[in-house]
């Protein structure tokens, strides 16, 4: 009887915290970004670390995949893709306008990219 009793109180906690994690919004999605190089890797995420209720965001060179995982309640999805084309560079869903693009560096000028 007693073990029954712990697990229920187990099980009790552990669904209440997976349901705190849902109350506090904590999601995490991947959007395609635009870029080539370790100087757009940076750019990139230091957009979406600006944001209020990021936790984690990291770009792909080679796949061009950005993973964040965010407070839902504070920042959206939008958000996170408007503060990156802010910097310079294209989402799945946005483009940059050509007087944040024109900024970026040289060698980080995707559009002109024969392999883009």
């Amino acid at each position: 009887m007693k073990f029954s009793n712990i697990l229920f109180v187990f099980l009790f906690v552990f669904s209440f915290s997976a349901f705190a994690d849902n109350a506090n919004g904590k999601k995490t999605i991947e959007i395609h970004v635009d870029g080539i190089c370790e100087m757009c890797e940076k750019r990139i995420e230091d957009a979406v670390y600006k944001l209020k209720g990021i936790q984690y965001a990291d770009w792909q060179i080679e796949s061009k995949m950005l993973t964040v995982t965010y407070k839902s309640n504070k920042v959206s999805q939008e958000e996170i893709e408007k503060a990156i084309i802010a910097v310079g560079h294209d989402t799945e869903n946005f483009t940059s306008p050509d007087s944040a693009y024109n900024k970026i560096h040289n060698c980080c000028k995707y559009r002109e990219m024969d392999s883009h």
